[in-house]
């Protein structure tokens, strides 16, 4: 059987779902082709459904090692070390993804929430969650999570603007329904962050903030 069957059978099982099968095949192809990055990439992708972290870290460390100009493996580092709750080391990868390629929004998406997790780099965390909405508008949390920390900053208007979006793509979460029912009952008027008159000091602190407040 050749190199590309054995792996688009991995590809398919690792589609399907089945983790363990995925890891057996990925694992016979670094075997075979141990210089082929996407081959150690899906290795480390199936042990980190499978849990085993430890060895999904070897994984995708031997990706940085044969090409570390891609960003993929270091997302999934980030994730890995998420999951162990090492926040340090993921927000550390994440932000290394987002210097590979600052384009990458999947790298992006999770430096913002890396950050919002940790409290400590909440504007760090909205200038992040800015971009990815900037380039789409499609993912619900995204919104959500601006939302709160456009409360925290106590910009209510465009805190409930997003919210609302959130909301209207399917989002749920009782602490979220019920700030919008606040705002509502206090006349906070949705406004836009995006809005060109308003998105140049919108993701700004509030003290250097000059846009609209309720």
């Amino acid at each position: 059987m050749s190199y590309e069957k054995i792996f688009d059978d991995g590809v398919t099982s690792l589609e399907s779902g089945d983790m363990a099968t995925a890891a057996r095949v990925f694992k016979e192809c670094t075997r075979l082709r141990p210089g082929e990055y996407n081959a150690w990439l899906y290795l480390g992708i199936a042990l980190t459904e499978l849990e085993d972290y430890k060895d999904a870290i070897a994984a995708l460390k031997e990706c940085t090692k044969i090409d570390p100009n891609v960003p993929h493996a270091y997302t999934n580092l980030g994730i890995v070390y998420q999951k162990t709750n090492d926040m340090a080391e993921a927000t550390r990868h994440f932000f290394k993804a987002t210097k590979v390629d600052p384009t990458d929004i999947n790298a992006r998406l999770n430096l913002g929430m890396a950050y919002y997790k940790t409290r400590n780099k909440v504007m760090e965390a909205l200038l992040e969650f800015k971009y990815v909405l900037e380039h789409d508008e499609s993912i619900p949390d995204v919104w959500a999570s601006a939302g709160l920390i456009f409360v925290d900053l106590q910009k209510k208007p465009f805190a409930l603007h997003c919210f609302q979006k959130a909301e209207s793509m399917g989002y749920k979460d009782p602490r979220v329904h019920r700030l919008v029912l606040d705002f509502k009952f206090d006349s906070v008027v949705p406004k836009n962050p995006f809005d060109p008159d308003v998105k140049e000091t919108a993701f700004l602190p509030v003290k250097r903030d000059v846009a609209v407040q309720k």
